[in-house]
């Protein structure tokens, strides 16, 4: 009888410090709540405590989210790139940069463009993807072995309002059209473009004339070096965000949302493009150029600029149509 005697009372002493320490942490929450403690009655006081709280807490008005209330908005603030030299495509500012390509007043109106691939570095498959999705020929793409035949197509400059220097600038829409038209898979029908001119920076494209299966290309950076009398050079740098959308319909979106894939690809390149004005050997207006496309990867919307993939040069060629005026 002696053991359980003395663990009773071990037990007993442990409860009654745990009495009291819960005592003197509800003195010290009365006191700080400004309700003075009864000294008379300490049950008094602890029922009187947890009455007044159950009230202020049934009494609280429940939160409900309101169908007025305004949705907060997306965060717009560019995005910490720890990497050096990336660019955030999906947040970048374009409001600073110009607005168009500007070129000379006397490009006005159509030309024939004559591209011709002279060199490829780095990833090919890379380069031959970009190639396409800015509209060229598939087969174009330089190889270690192979030759290349020049892409030749209709190019077009025009006026535009919203340009405030003296100039035209290029139809983007209308060449890349002229630009798909050599591939064998566009030859029965053109496709599908949207482009404005007061709305130079996004082209969007079908891909193979599917409703649901569209690329769309978005300058992101452009600095450009403008035309003049004094000089016979002019030329641009643009980043382009190159957005694929491959589609699939309504399996392939449920599919999508289930691996959390919604069936895009990102893909950035810089264009840089140099060109200089002359006359052939009769006489005739001449515009000849160097470009060369670079290629970046792209990981949660960063493109890393620092280093390029691939790198394609060509050089260019402008020349009047026969039937246009020089």
């Amino acid at each position: 009888m002696k053991p359980q005697f003395t663990s009773n009372l071990s037990l007993l002493c442990i409860s009654i410090c745990l009495l009291s320490t819960s005592i003197q942490k509800l003195s010290w929450f009365a006191n700080a709540l400004s309700l003075p403690p009864n000294t008379n009655s300490r049950r008094d006081f602890v029922v009187s405590s947890t009455t007044t709280i159950s009230a202020v807490i049934l009494s609280s008005k429940p939160w409900v989210a309101n169908a007025d209330m305004p949705m907060p908005l997306p965060n717009t603030e560019p995005r910490n790139v720890d990497v050096g030299g990336g660019f955030d495509l999906l947040r970048s500012d374009t409001t600073k940069m110009p607005l168009d390509v500007l070129y000379p007043p006397s490009m006005e109106g159509l030309w024939v463009c004559s591209r011709i691939p002279t060199s490829v570095e780095g990833d090919l498959f890379q380069a031959q993807e970009v190639w396409k999705a800015l509209g060229g020929i598939e087969s174009l793409v330089l190889t270690s072995k192979g030759t290349n035949k020049p892409e030749t197509y209709l190019t077009r400059f025009l006026k535009s309002t919203e340009m405030p220097e003296d100039g035209v600038v290029n139809d983007r829409g209308f060449e890349l059209v002229q630009r798909r038209k050599q591939s064998r898979a566009e030859l029965l029908s053109s496709p599908q473009v949207t482009w404005t001119v007061d709305q130079p920076n996004v082209l969007k494209y079908s891909i193979n004339n599917s409703n649901d299966k569209f690329t769309t290309l978005t300058v992101k950076s452009r600095t450009v070096e403008l035309p003049s009398e004094q000089k016979a050079g002019f030329g641009f740098n643009e980043l382009i965000c190159i957005e694929e959308d491959r589609g699939g319909g309504e399996g392939a979106s449920k599919m999508a949302s289930l691996v959390g894939s919604n069936n895009k690809i990102l893909r950035a390149a810089q264009i840089k493009r140099r060109y200089k004005r002359s006359y052939d050997d009769q006489g005739n207006r001449v515009v000849e150029g160097l470009e060369i496309i670079k290629t970046y990867r792209v990981l949660d919307g960063i493109a890393g600029i620092e280093f390029p993939t691939s790198t394609v040069k060509s050089q260019i060629r402008l020349t009047r149509p026969p039937s246009s005026p020089s």
